[in-house]
């Protein structure tokens, strides 16, 4: 039986997973040009915005699901949340609670700000914005959505973006790159052969933490 998030089309089932599932926007990133990806409301292109679920009386049945920008504005306005920054290698990257991003004509969650917008990026720590930065890039460059103990992190910081992580969670994000045998920096590096107009990015608080245990930053 096809699970209640693989198709959200339409408002009654956008109600009902919201009924049945807590559901938490954690992210919200472009896609590389050229790529596409299957959103529960359709094929996406452009950007898709990432949403976590967990079923409120089986803790058991828990995921993301991505949709597009319109039927995103869609959920969080019945979540009452708001639409996070664009997360965009061409552009920029903004984590949670660093402020408003471009303003656009909308209204409630679709403007692009988020419930931290009064937080500043000095007040987010360097581990927590280095993750998500690095995890987002992953998932862009892999053009696949966030699963598992990555998930788990980009919800915590969504949550309480100033609460430092646990270093742990460094190694949980260098166990998913190593099983793909290519370095972040590798990922990075050939994506700007084909698209040079990326942005560099660099990670070395948490690749510090990494070396403290004799690990190099895959």
């Amino acid at each position: 039986m096809a699970h209640l998030t693989e198709n959200c089309k339409g408002d009654d089932k956008k109600k009902n997973i919201c009924a049945l599932y807590d559901v938490q926007v954690i992210s919200r990133i472009a896609l590389m040009p050229g790529s596409t990806i299957d959103g529960c409301c359709g094929e996406l292109e452009n950007e898709h915005t990432i949403f976590h679920y967990k079923n409120k009386t089986n803790p058991k049945d828990e995921g993301t699901f991505s949709v597009g920008k319109s039927c995103a504005a869609s959920f969080l306005k019945i979540l009452n949340q708001k639409m996070p920054h664009l997360i965009n290698p061409m552009q920029n990257i903004q984590i949670p609670g660093t402020g408003p991003g471009p303003q656009v004509s909308t209204n409630g969650p679709e403007e692009e700000s988020d419930k931290h917008s009064s937080i500043t990026a000095q007040s987010i720590p360097t581990i927590n914005q280095e993750l998500y930065t690095a995890i987002n890039l992953f998932f862009i460059l892999q053009n696949k959505i966030p699963k598992w103990a990555l998930q788990r992190i980009l919800l915590e910081i969504q949550n309480s973006p100033t609460k430092a992580l646990d270093e742990k969670n460094v190694f949980d994000f260098i166990k998913v790159l190593a099983a793909y045998k290519k370095t972040l920096s590798d990922m990075i590096a050939s994506a700007k052969t084909k698209h040079p107009q990326m942005k560099s990015y660099s990670f070395p608080t948490i690749d510090a933490i990494a070396r403290k245990n004799w690990i190099c930053l895959p």
